[in-house]
């Protein structure tokens, strides 16, 4: 199973069918949205990353400056975000008092659980915490394992620049949204997609991460969404999974970007770019042109001029 991994690039935070006339040959993992004079660039971003990512490509850094508005899901670079995200992460990732993890778990699961979080969370802590919550730890354990950083997502990296040049920040969605996607009564990790979560060791896990960030850095938006889509297809948890975390949540974004004007630059999770059902395909819809964005072409060395031989 290889829902975890689809959880890390996800929340810990595509095939674009018919929207470009003609696929890139060297793509970066972002498209181009026009309608009526306005324009919207759309980066999928992977929530951790390493700082030997940047500078990112030109194409990318030139959209970001040029644009008026700059969206993503939220604001991870805002304190007041970062505050309300730890006290409700707190609050509703932990089961109340009387109830355990454990409880909800078979022995093996637990056992797995603490040997994958050995030195990283006590077992007094785990025990406590809901299932969503006991797999963004395995999550964040797995990213440290293949070389990743949260502090170097690519969201956080586009952030910063824009807080650092002046440009407003739009977040598309609440932190409440997605705690409760993650903690709530109807949360989409229960303790079965744990269990399931946990079938891969993590050799595997860290493979499978460093093969899409490969994808990703290759602009392969069809590769991405065929490893994230190998094993969902006849796993009905997985299916509402793919559901609420994706297709409802890209359904939000696109509505909320759709009658924009102006110049914006959007960074969300790559994975909202996939498919049918993703943000570029969504607003070629409504009625945008949608292209993939190729790299920008390498800058040329200068030419020494000849030396004078007088």
């Amino acid at each position: 199973m290889r829902k975890i991994l689809a959880l890390v690039l996800v929340v810990v935070l595509g095939v674009l069918s018919g929207c470009a006339s003609q696929a890139p040959r060297n793509p970066v993992f972002m498209w181009e949205a026009q309608k009526d004079g306005a324009t919207i660039h759309l980066l999928g971003s992977i929530h951790a990353g390493q700082d030997s990512w940047y500078p990112l490509d030109a194409s990318i850094t030139d959209a970001l400056a040029a644009a008026d508005t700059v969206a993503c899901e939220i604001n991870v670079n805002d304190p007041e975000v970062q505050m309300q995200t730890m006290l409700m992460v707190q609050q509703e990732g932990m089961y109340p008092e009387g109830e355990s993890l454990q409880q909800h778990i078979s022995p093996e699961t637990w056992q797995e659980l603490q040997s994958r979080l050995e030195g990283q969370v006590p077992a007094a802590v785990l025990d406590r915490m809901r299932p969503g919550m006991a797999a963004m730890m395995v999550a964040q354990v797995t990213l440290a394992q293949a070389g990743l950083d949260m502090s170097s997502g690519v969201d956080m990296h586009v952030l910063s620049a824009a807080q650092e040049h002046g440009q407003p920040i739009v977040a598309l969605e609440t932190v409440a949204d997605q705690v409760a996607l993650l903690f709530g009564d109807d949360a989409v990790i229960d303790a079965k997609m744990l269990s399931e979560s946990l079938e891969d060791d993590a050799e595997t896990m860290v493979a499978m991460l460093d093969t899409m960030v490969s994808t990703w850095a290759a602009g392969d938006a069809e590769g991405l969404e065929a490893v994230y889509r190998e094993d969902w297809m006849d796993d009905e948890s997985m299916q509402r999974f793919h559901e609420e975390l994706l297709v409802k949540r890209n359904q939000g974004m696109a509505d909320g970007l759709a009658n924009r004007g102006g110049r914006w630059f959007v960074v969300v999770g790559a994975l909202h770019m996939c498919g049918e059902s993703g943000v570029p395909a969504l607003l070629a819809e409504a009625g945008w042109k949608v292209e993939q964005v190729e790299k920008a072409a390498p800058v040329p060395e200068p030419v020494p001029e000849p030396a004078n031989e007088h």
